[in-house]
């Protein structure tokens, strides 16, 4: 099944539509549900006849879901026709739309008819159910006020952005900037836990004094003081564990005796530095949002599932919880790049390498946000910039994510769902 194919073609749709926020979110929502139908039995498409018929009828359930989802965004797109960035194009763009959306539609049914066919009048039922169960949820979810709470939340106790405090090393905040860059460059290529510690450390200050000026992370940062004790933990406990005859590099751990219990010990202290290097809920508001979800990513798949495997598969029920409410909390306040990176959390354990580009898009809208970009290409902003981009990183990890947290995984998928679907509300933040 090609799985590539599909992913551009809701990619295209999205393109074409740019222009409208809520033809555009329609048809990101529609594939993080097609791609959810289709990842709970890609790898099992030889032996659909052993599936039982309720699990074939959700997923079907969930294809056609997408697909109408996909549909309702391209004709929306039509009817606003004039709204969209291809209007600009010196000829009217509805035949274009109509033909295109047509077919690309249509390829999207004939690509998992066998899934389709497989789960029969039930998959009809069961995706009228779950487009209906998805309309009361919203509507709900609106009047409960809940993203409202979130916000209150996070402005009265978890995030205190200032207008901007003086910094407090001397120095331009670009050199400041351009060195904390450095720094982190080093901590992604040096294979050596002591350098990735001190240059993480060390390029988290001069982050966050270059951008104290601006208001950009809070008055009294935390992100670097938790990083700090979190790596100061896992250098000096990996040290003591491996013994002084093993160098701490990645090829040398892979063969230090590391027991069930020390990884298990050295899982937790890691992943609280990758946590707050993540921005994920709530210590995202400890610095500046999900900009260094990359070095979080990093340390969590270079040196947890690199060195200490065992720890991190015991860890990733907690870390599953946690990236789950990270991705509700995101769909509540419309950070895009919070969502990214708790998919990435999720798609880590199964995946491995999989998980990579969930933590670069985690990065990409608060980098744009403290560089105050807000329109990355022409008609769409930085979150429909990673919902867009997300399509086919999902296409490609949801399979393994599925069968590592099945719940976990389908309910953050369709918070991401929410998250992209038509707002009033501008993006808060990043």
């Amino acid at each position: 099944m090609n799985t590539v194919w599909c992913a551009s073609i809701f990619v295209a749709l999205a393109l074409l539509t740019a222009g409208n926020r809520r033809a555009v979110g329609l048809v990101i929502g529609g594939g993080f549900l097609y791609f959810l139908g289709l990842g709970s039995v890609l790898p099992d498409l030889d032996l659909l006849s052993h599936v039982p018929p309720t699990s074939l009828a959700v997923s079907a359930g969930f294809v056609w879901a997408g697909v109408a989802m996909a549909k309702w965004g391209v004709l929306f797109g039509v009817l606003r026709r004039t709204e969209l960035t291809i209007a600009k194009l010196p000829f009217d763009p509805r035949p274009a739309l109509v033909v295109l959306g047509t077919i690309s539609l249509l390829t999207l049914i004939y690509v998992p008819r066998e899934v389709l066919l497989a789960g029969g009048w039930r998959g009809l039922v069961a995706a009228a159910g779950l487009l209906g169960t998805g309309v009361v949820g919203c509507t709900l979810l609106g009047l409960s006020k809940a993203a409202k709470g979130w916000k209150w939340l996070d402005e009265r106790w978890l995030t205190h952005l200032s207008s901007g405090t003086p910094a407090l090393l001397p120095g331009r905040p670009r050199l400041k900037g351009a060195l904390a860059l450095t720094c982190f460059g080093i901590a992604l290529v040096v294979p050596h836990l002591v350098v990735v510690a001190v240059a993480l450390i060390l390029g988290l200050f001069l982050l966050h004094d270059a951008l104290r000026p601006s208001g950009k992370v809070p008055r009294l940062g935390l992100q670097p003081f938790i990083v700090l004790v979190a790596l100061a933990a896992v250098t000096w406990s990996t040290w003591t564990i491996a013994g002084g005859d093993i160098p701490l590099t990645l090829a040398g751990l892979r063969e230090a005796p590391f027991s069930e219990a020390a990884e298990m010990t050295l899982a937790p202290i890691l992943g609280l530095a990758a946590w707050a290097l993540l921005g994920l809920w709530p210590l995202y508001g400890t610095g500046p949002a999900c900009a260094l979800s990359l070095l979080g990513g990093a340390l969590l798949i270079r040196w947890g599932m690199g060195v200490i495997p065992s720890g991190m598969e015991h860890l990733a029920p907690v870390a599953g919880v946690v990236a789950v409410l990270a991705a509700m909390h995101a769909a509540s306040v419309r950070r895009a790049g919070e969502y990214a990176a708790a998919l990435g959390v999720l798609a880590l354990v199964p995946s491995g390498a999989g998980a990579w580009p969930f933590f670069l898009l985690g990065s990409l809208p608060a980098t744009l946000w403290v560089l105050d970009r807000k329109e990355v290409l022409p008609g769409l902003d930085r979150q429909q910039v990673v919902g867009i981009l997300l399509i086919p990183a999902l296409a490609y990890a949801l399979p393994t994510m599925l069968r590592g947290e099945t719940v976990l995984t389908v309910v953050a998928v369709i918070a991401g769902v929410v998250l992209f679907l038509p707002t009033s509300h501008p993006q808060v933040g990043a």
